[in-house]
Order: structure tokens, then sequence, then C-alpha cells
């Protein structure tokens, strides 16, 4: 189980005994971990969130070039991406961040939620098959990053619940059937 308390991360082994909703608050009981150990410093939980994302670099010239990518994770301050395509030619590209001034970037989260955000690029890393780009969410409004930041916390819920029921054997086949139409 991964958490920020503050704005540093932690990750510990522990053992989902229950999950209780009370009064719009949500608690979780765990049995203690042996080890609590920092992760990283970060200001934002981050999910694995695989998303499609419009990623538009513009230059100092003013020109733009629009690339088509999958999102890898996401958190309230930031993004990182993968399996970038041109809009032409449909292949994997490899950008140079020091061509654009600017990014801004679509991130589809469901068919009705669709986030338009301003970016600069923080960093890239050689994946398996394709480079992979982070990049940092700028001139974010508070309304934005409590919504991705609900979001997140949301999707780690339903992960955690999930996990918990399908454990305990409190998934039945018509739990799994309404699921999976839903997924679809």
């Amino acid at each position: 189980m991964k958490f920020v308390i503050g704005e540093l991360l932690y990750v510990a082994k522990a053992e989902l005994k229950g999950i209780e909703i009370k009064a719009a608050k949500i608690f979780f009981s765990l049995k203690a971990p042996d080890v609590l150990k920092f992760e990283q410093h970060r200001r934002f939980y981050r999910i694995d969130l695989k998303r499609l994302c419009i990623l538009t670099g513009t230059t100092k010239e003013g020109s733009s070039d629009v690339y088509v990518a999958r999102s890898i994770n996401l958190s309230a301050g930031g993004v990182l991406i993968n399996r970038l395509e041109t809009m032409e030619d449909n292949k994997y590209a490899v950008i140079n961040p020091e061509k654009y001034n600017k990014f801004s970037m679509i991130i589809m989260l469901e068919m009705d939620k669709i986030l338009k955000l301003k970016a600069r690029y923080v960093r890239q890393e050689e994946g398996k098959k394709s480079w992979r780009y982070a990049f940092e969410f700028i001139d974010i409004s508070e309304d934005k990053i409590n919504y991705i930041s609900k979001y997140v916390i949301g999707k780690q819920i339903e992960e955690l619940s999930t996990e918990f029921n399908i454990k305990n054997k409190k998934v039945t086949d018509n739990n799994v059937i309404r699921r999976t139409k839903r997924n679809v």
C-alpha cells in the first residue's frame, strides 16, 4: 500500500482488513505493517492509469506539432506518457523537448471526462518499446487539482475495494458480469 503524509510518499506491505464508509469519509482497517519505507518526495498521490493523451508542442516561432500518446500514470501534479505517435504516420516518435517552449495536453479520463492542461517537460527515459516522457502540470487551477485528486483517490479506492472483495470472496458472479459490461 502506498500513501502520502504531507508531501512524502511511503510504502508499506500491510494486509487490508476492511473498508468502511461513514459520514462521507472512508476508513481503511489495516494490519500494522512490519516496515514503513520512505519512497519519494511527492506533493500528490499518483496511480497507474492508461488513458489516451493528445500532446501539443508549440515552438518559439509559433508552429505546433501534435502527438497522440498513452498515459502510464497520473497525479494532480503531472503525468507520465509513452507510445508517442505523430498524427501523420502513426509511428512511435521521439521528441526533442528543447524544440518547444510550451506544451498543452488533453487527457481522456473517461468518455465524458476530458482534461485540458498546460504542461512543462520534466524528463524522458527509454522504455521497453518507446520513450517515456514526464510532464508537470503548470498554471493549473485549484478546481482542476481537486478534480484530479478526487479522481485518483476514487480509482485507488475502487482498486482496493476490488482487491479486498476478491481476496475475501465477496465478489459474486453477478458482480463480475456487471463490472465487465460497464468496462466494455
